[in-house]
């Protein structure tokens, strides 16, 4: 949808593949995750609203330049011949976040991963909660049976107990009722 709106804006836009960085170590598949690249006064960002923990703010593509937001910092580098990868930064060192190439992709593309993200019992969205909220100083996330709050640098996580507990925490903090 934001993609619609910066077309309907007439701002010069392309839907790409990104293939998210996995705790195995690897990337995902192709179309695992649909980013935007923008580009205003012949300089090109990426711009992804749909991914959970990101930045607030679209990052130039300028390769191994530091990019700070109000929470984080990014590096985009060359990852090999064909895609680029964006890495946040904690600690001190690179941490990936995914791989995206520049090719221009279709929105019927990403129709084989989505059905799997939103179906398949493998998927991590289908095989337990997954609520998050970015919030002015941090985030807050429910994860399973784990609220976590990141407050600027410090961070709290509470195990929920039941279901009247996570009802109490979706209203309270997301200001959802079931």
């Amino acid at each position: 949808m934001f993609y619609e709106l910066l077309v309907a804006l007439n701002f010069d836009v392309k839907r790409v593949s990104a293939r998210v960085y996995d705790q195995n170590g690897s990337y995902g598949k192709e179309f695992d995750h649909l980013a935007i690249i923008v580009s205003i006064n012949n300089t090109e960002y990426i711009s992804d609203v749909g991914f959970g923990d990101f930045t607030f703010e679209p990052l130039r593509l300028e390769m191994n330049k530091l990019q700070k937001d109000e929470r984080e910092e990014y590096v985009i580098d060359k990852w090999d011949d064909m895609y680029f990868r964006v890495n946040k930064i904690k600690n001190a060192q690179p941490q990936p976040v995914y791989i995206f190439s520049l090719i221009r992709r279709e929105f019927r593309e990403f129709k084989e991963m989505s059905v799997y993200h939103q179906t398949s019992p493998e998927s991590h969205f289908t095989s337990k909660r997954l609520i998050s909220l970015p919030t002015e100083n941090g985030r807050i996330t429910i994860t399973g049976n784990q609220l976590k709050i990141t407050e600027l640098e410090f961070t709290t996580e509470t195990e929920i107990k039941s279901e009247l507990e996570f009802d109490t925490y979706l209203l309270n903090s997301f200001n959802i009722e079931k």
